[in-house]
């Protein structure tokens, strides 16, 4: 049986002629309408060739986090629900420990000295 190929779309890009701010894209199937992240040629619920870039939100809702790293150096990345029913793993640009259900934006898709990374700006007030 013959995989299907990876994708050719890109996940990340900045539109031109628009205000910078970070843009990302799913590919959605016309064929059963699901949307899969990161894009893909083929749908992998139905298997159909029929799929297009779709823009995603730069909002969203922390669905889930955890803390990485030390005492000193904690870091928080966590699972983030968008509107277009696409759940993507990112860097949560924050010093306090997130609340899971509050809203975030997009603040960039590439962490200074990383490689590609989304980071999410918690938009709500964290309690103290």
């Amino acid at each position: 049986m013959q995989q299907p190929t990876p994708p050719k779309a890109s996940v990340a890009r900045v539109d031109a002629g628009a205000p910078q701010r970070p843009a990302y894209a799913c590919s959605h199937c016309q064929a059963c309408g699901f949307n899969n992240f990161p894009p893909a040629d083929v749908c992998p619920k139905c298997w159909s060739e029929k799929a297009e870039l779709q823009d995603l939100s730069s909002q969203g809702v922390l669905y889930s986090y955890t803390t990485i790293g030390s005492a000193d150096a904690l870091q928080y990345v966590g699972y983030v629900d968008l509107p277009e029913n696409v759940r993507v793993f990112g860097l949560l640009n924050t010093k306090q420990a997130p609340v899971c259900g509050v809203p975030v934006t997009l603040s960039a898709v590439r962490a200074p000295g990383s490689g590609p990374c989304f980071v999410f700006d918690l938009t709500a007030r964290q309690g103290a």
